[in-house]
């Protein structure tokens, strides 16, 4: 990506917990998305905009439909967080219209969905990333991946060598 200082700068104020700064910075990536349309910008541009403004993320998947893989995974955790299952299961089911992704991806959602409702505690999110592939979930899911094993799995967390800082 042309822009990868951006990027750069994006994850570092993400590390560093500047939330009002990673704020500052959501027009730059969005135009970044609009404009390059490749996985590392549309995942971050969508997991920054589910986590800090899920409504906008909603809107624009309600409003804007586009064939966008990034786009459709986040949204499933905006409507997690605005309490909205039925909408979640519908844009979580829409991930298998994109072959080009692992369908571990879909499991990965399935189990923060769990950690939501019944919190980290819960033996069947052990359960859901036993039966994960992770070896095939896409890249950028990662530091998600190991953020699950830290709540869920510690022996696992240890086996990859999860860092809670990075997670």
């Amino acid at each position: 990506v042309k822009d990868s200082v951006t990027m750069k700068l994006i994850a570092k104020l993400v590390r560093e917990n500047k939330t009002e700064l990673v704020k500052a910075q959501m027009p730059r990536l969005e135009a970044m998305a609009k404009m390059y349309q490749v996985d590392e910008v549309l995942y971050n541009y969508n997991l920054l905009l589910a986590a800090l403004n899920p409504e906008k993320l909603i809107r624009q998947y309600e409003d804007e439909p586009t064939d966008e893989y990034w786009q459709t995974f986040w949204v499933c955790l905006a409507y997690l967080k605005k309490g909205n299952v039925e909408k979640f299961e519908e844009a979580s089911l829409r991930l298998n219209l994109y072959p080009n992704y692992s369908e571990n991806n879909d499991l990965i959602l399935q189990a923060i969905s769990i950690c939501h409702d019944f919190g980290t505690d819960s033996d069947t999110v052990k359960e859901v990333l036993s039966i994960t592939d992770v070896s095939s979930c896409s890249p950028e899911l990662k530091g998600v991946i190991h953020a699950l094993y830290l709540v869920a799995d510690s022996e696992k967390a240890n086996e990859v060598k999860a860092d809670p800082k990075a997670c």
